[in-house]
């Protein structure tokens, strides 16, 4: 499983609205406070997930969220890997047919590229709305697994 703190922000039946800081790689970079700059902030905007909660956390808790690693890594493929494959495999076919009907090597390759991208951005538009009004499956949600105790260090300073 794996593991994650935030602060409910909001509460929705069976479920929470949980706040979490975004994580990067270069946390401890030297670099981090020039790559905030020049995006706007965005780093420190927190993300959001909803949760099952399963510890009846009321809003400002501080919790636990779990999921499975095989949920994750499901989520992860739908939405970096297969609209990265439809890039990749639409510009190299549109290019191979290009070229076969005799156009030329920048032409072809050009029309490989604008397919590809198109079929990136379409790949992301159908997973979106595919999967906008369908259910979660429950064993693949986030769950709230425990509240955190004022004795542990807040996830958000209130200063």
């Amino acid at each position: 499983m794996m593991q994650e703190q935030g602060k409910v922000v909001e509460l929705e039946g069976a479920f929470a609205i949980i706040a979490t800081q975004r994580k990067s790689a270069c946390g401890n970079c030297g670099g981090e406070t020039s790559c905030n700059t020049l995006s706007g902030g965005l780093g420190k905007k927190p993300v959001l997930f909803r949760a099952y909660n399963e510890a009846q956390a009321k809003i400002g808790d501080n919790v636990v969220l779990e999921i499975r690693e095989g949920a994750f890594l499901s989520a992860s493929f739908l939405a970096y890997g297969m609209p990265m494959i439809a890039l990749i495999v639409t510009g190299l076919v549109v290019r191979s047919i290009a070229l076969g009907l005799g156009l030329e090597l920048e032409s072809a390759e050009g029309l490989g590229a604008l397919s590809g991208l198109l079929a990136l951005g379409g790949t992301f538009l159908f997973l979106r709305r595919f999967y906008a009004g369908q259910d979660i499956k429950p064993e693949n949600m986030p769950v709230v697994r425990s509240i955190l105790h004022p004795t542990h260090i807040p996830i958000f300073p209130t200063h």
